[in-house]
């Protein structure tokens, strides 16, 4: 280079104070020129006589192009200007111009239009100084001003320098005066440089000098809610709000704070705050519209997100949120698939994106949907018309409607989670429309959301469990006949007979509750639908209990072993479909071949009582017949059925039995007891 390294530098000085100072990312060529001339003129003037006579040909024109050439400096969009090649270059210049030529800077941070305009310089100039006490001391000043604390926190986290040793140098220079503010900024520092521990220790520290200080509070309460702890968050927010009320920050962090927990309605209120507070920022009525959408209050969305467009029109996330809530709102889908249990954890945006890809499938009346048994991939709503339940069909005996579903209604929803068999058939009744969402195609949408299929593999075995319960008790009403029941509690004698999975609670565990829950779907209406065939009535099922109770008919006089014999036969029949069931799910899992199930009979009196807050038939009969039932003398995987002394007398000799050990029975009865296991009709 021709032209002497000093003098580059106080021209680059002197042009990125000049542009700082006129607000100017760019230059005239011409001026550009002449401050060259200017400068060199300056430099040759007070250089020694020998530099002079170097420099005497030296031209603005060869330093130009010395400076281009050198990539700190560049044209603009044409050759009339010039311009800095990264904006850094030109506060870098600029702060060094304050460095050789500024004492007091003060000027340059004492409104917030001069603080916005001379920030990156300031921090520059930090770590450029030769003296940093005496500049920070200038940067935070005596009033304890939060700007300008942020601004020195800045510079210090900026600056490279280990904080306790800065910390100490500072503490030692600095009036008394200045020592809450110096505490609280290097908190701010040790904050944006991810050392939350320091920065709380700090930050405690400086609102224990200055108690009052609602910036300091919400400070604490923002980094409190950066490192999850967010009770102590939002303590310290509200300390800050009751400091200061009209702290709209505070109001947004606290906010924040509620959304992070899920608190929506909390966030909202907060949300709604900061709208009163700055009623014309767009930012605000967009938190507020974000809360609303997850709330489900979508009308109350539509309008908060409008209102933050109507304020600032170029607001592109404002806008589409509101394009996604008109295409939600202008089709009744959403809202449907928000009221399935399973599917309510989803969020808007998952929602639109299920929308989509269901296919609508028409059936006529008398139609399949599916049959029971079929492998299932499809979750099916019914959009307008019905659909039938089928009860399994067993042996000679015709399966019946157990329940009839209509609009809104669904079904299948297992199939989204797992493929399983179905459990009930499912045929048309009347023009149909239905809905259908594969398990490929949810599938796919969760995927782009794993945070939800998360949520969803956490929660929706319980909640599947429970709705599932829930829905197969609505089916299994359909056998609930409360004026026989009524009946037969006024009756002297009854037969009841209890059926219960051995091992049910291993199963469980070891196959999951989805499968369990679809296993047990099936069973519940097949041993429900012998009892009802055989002549019995059905009581309330627990879990994976199924009770029936058999009583003669007043109307119709005749033998009274008949119960008995009703009960009896539908017993054998229920131990042959449990092992057939039960091979039939061994493909599912192998773990069904573990479990059994065991059938009690016993007769006796019975009455009306509660389990719970359930209406139930109670009394020595039950209780005998529960007990039976779980008698598994060849251990879990057995199925067998046992019956009582009264029962085997009423028999009589139309079936074979064989008698069990008293010692046995009274061991694991607890009295002593005349029991039997019966082996076939004969």
């Amino acid at each position: 280079a021709q032209s002497p390294l000093a003098l580059r530098q106080n021209i680059l000085s002197t042009l990125g104070r000049t542009m700082l100072e006129e607000g100017v990312w760019t230059f005239p060529f011409t001026r550009w020129i002449k401050l060259i001339a200017s400068e060199l003129s300056a430099y040759r003037d007070a250089a020694p006589p020998d530099e002079q006579q170097s420099l005497r040909y030296l031209t603005p024109q060869d330093i130009h192009e010395e400076i281009k050439h050198s990539g700190l400096l560049r044209y603009g969009d044409t050759r009339t200007r010039v311009e800095f090649a990264h904006h850094t270059y030109q506060e870098f210049y600029a702060a060094l111009a304050l460095k050789n030529q500024v004492d007091d800077i003060e000027p340059y941070v004492d409104t917030p239009e001069a603080r916005r305009r001379w920030q990156g310089v300031i921090v520059l100039l930090y770590g450029i100084t030769t003296d940093r006490v005496k500049l920070y001391s200038q940067i935070l000043g005596y009033s304890n001003d939060y700007a300008r604390i942020w601004l020195a926190a800045q510079c210090l986290a900026n600056a490279g320098e280990d904080i306790p040793t800065a910390l100490s140098r500072l503490q030692e220079a600095l009036v008394p005066s200045q020592q809450f503010a110096l505490l609280f900024s290097v908190g701010l520092a040790c904050r944006q440089l991810g050392r939350y521990p320091e920065a709380l220790t700090y930050l405690l520290k400086a609102a224990e000098e200055n108690p009052a200080s609602a910036e300091v509070q919400f400070e604490l309460g923002a980094l409190y809610r950066q490192v999850d702890q967010f009770e102590r968050a939002i303590f310290h927010l509200e300390e800050a709000i009751r400091l200061r009320s009209d702290f709209v920050d505070v109001y947004n962090q606290l906010g924040l704070t509620y959304y992070d927990q899920e608190k929506y309605e909390e966030a909202l209120t907060v949300f709604r705050a900061t709208t009163q507070l700055e009623p014309h920022n767009p930012y605000h009525y967009y938190n507020v519209g974000t809360v609303q959408k997850i709330l489900r209050d979508y009308e109350g969305a539509r309008e908060s997100f409008r209102m933050a467009l109507k304020l600032k029109p170029d607001y592109i996330e404002a806008k589409t949120q509101l394009d996604m809530l008109e295409k939600a709102l202008s089709t009744g889908v959403v809202q449907m698939l928000e009221k399935i249990p399973m599917l309510s954890k989803m969020t808007l945006e998952q929602s639109v994106l299920l929308a989509n890809r269901i296919q609508v499938k028409e059936y006529q009346p008398g139609q399949i949907v599916f049959h029971m048994g079929e492998m299932g991939d499809t979750f099916y709503i019914i959009e307008v018309g019905e659909v039938e339940v089928l009860a399994p069909e067993m042996g000679r005996s015709s399966g019946g409607v157990i329940n009839r579903l209509g609009p809104g209604n669904f079904f299948g929803e297992i199939a989204l989670l797992r493929a399983v068999p179905r459990t009930a058939t499912i045929r048309a009744t009347k023009p149909t429309r239905l809905l259908a969402i594969s398990r490929d195609d949810f599938s796919a949408v969760l995927s782009r959301y794993p945070a939800i299929a998360h949520r969803l593999a956490e929660t929706s075995s319980l909640r599947l469990l429970r709705d599932r319960q829930i829905g197969r008790r609505v089916d299994l009403d359909r056998y609930y006949d409360p004026g026989y029941i009524a009946e037969l509690t006024r009756q002297d004698r009854v037969t009841v007979l209890m059926g219960d999975i051995h091992g049910s609670t291993y199963l469980t565990n070891a196959i999951g509750p989805e499968l369990m829950v679809a296993f047990l779907d099936e069973y519940l209406l097949r041993m429900s639908s012998i009892i009802v065939q055989a002549g019995g009535a059905m009581d309330k099922s627990l879990g994976d209990s199924v009770m029936g109770v058999f009583g003669s008919n007043p109307d119709v006089p005749g033998d009274e072993s008949l119960p008995v014999k009703a009960a009896l036969l539908a017993a054998l029949r229920m131990r042959e479909e449990y092992v057939i069931l039960r091979d039939k799910w061994k493909q599912q899992s192998p773990e069904f071949a573990h479990s059994g199930m065991g059938i009690g009979i016993s007769t006796g009196k019975v009455r009306t009582g509660t389990v719970g807050a359930e209406a139930t038939m109670v009394g020595p009969a039950v209780n005998m017949a529960s007990k039976l039932s779980k008698l598994a003398i060849k251990g879990r995987t057995e199925s067998e059925v046992y019956i009582d002394g009264v029962t085997r007398q009423l028999a009589g000799d139309s079936f074979a039995t064989e008698p069990l050990d008293p010692a046995y029975t009274k061991k694991k009865v607890g009295v002593e007891l005349e029991a039997y296991r019966l082996i076939r009709q004969k």
